[in-house]
C-alpha cells in the first residue's frame, strides 16, 4: 500500500472520530481545501476552523469509504458516502468523491465533489 493511500485512509479515520488536533497535523500552512458545499480554504487554521464548524453542526456523522485508489503518485481518489444526523435531527446522506493530494507526507490539497 502506498504512503498516499495510507495518509488518505488515516485522514478519513480521523474525520470519523472528529479528531481535529490530529487532522491538523496532516496539513501544512500552504495546504488548500475546496468543496462546492463549504468553500475554498488556505492553511491549517482556515481548514480546521471550517471542519470544526461542519462537525459541530451534526450530532452524529461518518464517511463510509466505498473505494480508494491512487490515480498517480501523490493523488488519491476516494469514493465515499457521507451520513450524518444534524443537530435538528435531520438525516443526511450524500455520496461523493474526494481527491487527496499528498506531498512530503502532508496533505497539500483536498477537493470534494458531490455525485
Amino acid at each position: 500500500m502506498s504512503n498516499t493511500i495510507k495518509i488518505a485512509e488515516k485522514y478519513f479515520e480521523l474525520s470519523n472520530q472528529s479528531n481535529m488536533g490530529e487532522i491538523g497535523k496532516m496539513f501544512s500552512d500552504r495546504s488548500t481545501y475546496s468543496s462546492a458545499d463549504t468553500g475554498v480554504y488556505l492553511g491549517i487554521d482556515q481548514i480546521i476552523n471550517m471542519m470544526s464548524n461542519f462537525h459541530a453542526s451534526f450530532s452524529k456523522l461518518s464517511w463510509i469509504v466505498k473505494g480508494i485508489k491512487e490515480l498517480r503518485p501523490g493523488v488519491a481518489e476516494i469514493d465515499f458516502v457521507f451520513r450524518g444526523i444534524t443537530k435538528a435531527g435531520q438525516t443526511v446522506e450524500n455520496p461523493g468523491t474526494e481527491y487527496v493530494i499528498v506531498f512530503d507526507d502532508k496533505i497539500q490539497h483536498i477537493e470534494v465533489r458531490s455525485k
